[in-house]
């Protein structure tokens, strides 16, 4: 289902309105701290999909969040979010 909203963002995410690229921001956020791993890293990529279609100051403050700040998870747990939200 999440591969399935991947595509789905990288077709068509630049005609998303405000709103819903909001919620789905934070929808996939909350994901990102999911029990699987598999939920986790398709997550990442879902929000790596969806950075290409956030205004600046939306993107600067995921990258901030999820890849630049000081976390309080392990170097593993950051390691999968970098690699799912470049694509890798």
């Amino acid at each position: 289902m999440l591969q399935a909203l991947r595509n789905c963002i990288i077709g068509g995410g630049s005609k998303m309105s405000d709103p819903i690229r909001k919620q789905m921001t934070s929808t996939l956020e909350g994901l990102l701290s999911a029990n699987e791993d598999t939920t986790r890293t398709t997550a990442a990529a879902c929000l790596g999909a969806l950075c290409s279609c956030l205004k600046q100051e939306e993107l600067v403050l995921v990258m901030h969040m999820h890849l630049l700040g000081q976390s309080v998870y392990c170097f593993s747990f950051c390691n999968m979010r970098k690699c799912g939200m470049s694509g890798d």
